[in-house]
């Protein structure tokens, strides 16, 4: 793991499990050890653990543990693919073709044409897997004790703050008071309080 550093991702919002447009990524659990490859680390970690929640939300009730397929520019990372399979619990396929958009276009259109009788053999017939990852049973549990200790309590404890900061309220209502540069950790300490 990153050594105690977490991350939520949903600096962008979130959509799944839960969907809320004004959820903001955090960093927590950060101390004066930590440098940028346990930030790094922590996204990542968090990114794969958002997977997890969502694949659990789809799967709920069900003892199958189908496999992953990931495709596009992020299968060229080992690291990214063990951590998905690490963080899920699942194998990871990776397809035979890097355009898996492409590929199911054409599994369609050859549905649809009558070159497959059905989109399930045109499936069987054209679709390959390349690549499987296996989960890591240590690094698996270590993502399990993540997921139930931190992760999962992370979307819900920082929702009010989330809604808080949203820059999503109306602009006439938000009072500025300053300007923060974004070089403010280069800043010269003693002199902070002039900007406000």
């Amino acid at each position: 793991g990153a050594e105690g550093c977490a991350a939520l991702e949903t600096f962008q919002g979130a959509r799944t499990p839960e969907t809320d447009p004004k959820a903001r990524g955090a960093l927590y659990g950060l101390t004066l050890k930590h440098g940028r490859g346990h930030i790094w680390r922590a996204l990542l970690e968090a990114t794969a653990l958002g997977t997890r929640a969502s694949v659990d939300a789809l799967t709920q009730g069900s003892e199958a543990k189908e496999d992953l397929a990931l495709s596009g520019g992020a299968t060229r990372s080992k690291l990214w693919l063990q951590m998905h399979a690490d963080a899920c619990g699942r194998d990871v396929v990776i397809g035979e073709s890097a355009e898996a958009p492409l590929l199911g276009c054409a599994v369609l259109a050859s549905a649809l044409a009558g070159v497959h009788p059905s989109i399930n053999e045109a499936v069987e017939a054209m679709v390959r897997p390349a690549r499987r990852i296996k989960p890591d049973a240590d690094a698996a549990k270590a993502f399990d004790a993540l997921y139930d200790r931190v992760y999962r309590h992370g979307f819900s404890a920082l929702k009010p703050l989330s809604h808080r900061t949203s820059t999503d309220a109306r602009p006439e209502t938000i009072e500025r008071r300053g300007v923060v540069a974004a070089s403010l950790l280069a800043a010269d300490a003693g002199h902070l309080g002039d900007a406000a």
